[in-house]
């Protein structure tokens, strides 16, 4: 895939180097593209709504900042170590569900926080990000919203 995006940036001619920007799946590609290409990339970007805490590749530090909500690591753990309860996890009235889903400001970090402060219509700009990012949840086949 990388070499993929290289071709379209020389098609585009986007020069010798530039930028990449990937969104939920689209994370893949900019690591294919930071191991394959990391000599045409001026940067990279990953706009990621759950990441998984338990890939190898992923500094301590990222995971120790990620995890710091308790019932969203509860949640991503029934995900990782028992599958077939995410469903039930999802759908249950008994425990929180996750902050994603209940668009819980608390899942930002304090830079997103600070950008989203500069533009007037805030609320509306995260509402309109967590339903765009809810879409694109993994957890599941079904999340039901209430």
């Amino acid at each position: 895939m990388a070499l993929d995006v290289e071709e379209l940036a020389d098609q585009l001619g986007l020069g010798e180097k530039f930028y990449v920007v990937g969104y939920s799946m689209g994370g893949q590609i900019i690591w294919s593209c930071l191991k394959y290409i990391p000599h045409r990339l001026v940067g990279a970007t990953l706009i990621v709504p759950v990441i998984n805490y338990w890939w190898f590749g992923l500094p301590a530090h990222v995971s120790t900042e990620g995890t710091h909500i308790p019932w969203d690591k509860r949640a991503l753990r029934v995900a990782h170590y028992m599958p077939w309860l995410t469903y039930w996890w999802n759908t249950q009235k008994i425990f929180p569900f996750i902050s994603l889903i209940l668009q819980s400001p608390g899942i930002l970090s304090e830079q997103d926080k600070e950008i989203l402060a500069k533009f007037p219509r805030k609320e509306s700009m995260v509402c309109s990000a967590f339903q765009a990012t809810f879409y694109f949840i993994s957890l599941s086949h079904c999340v039901l919203m209430e």
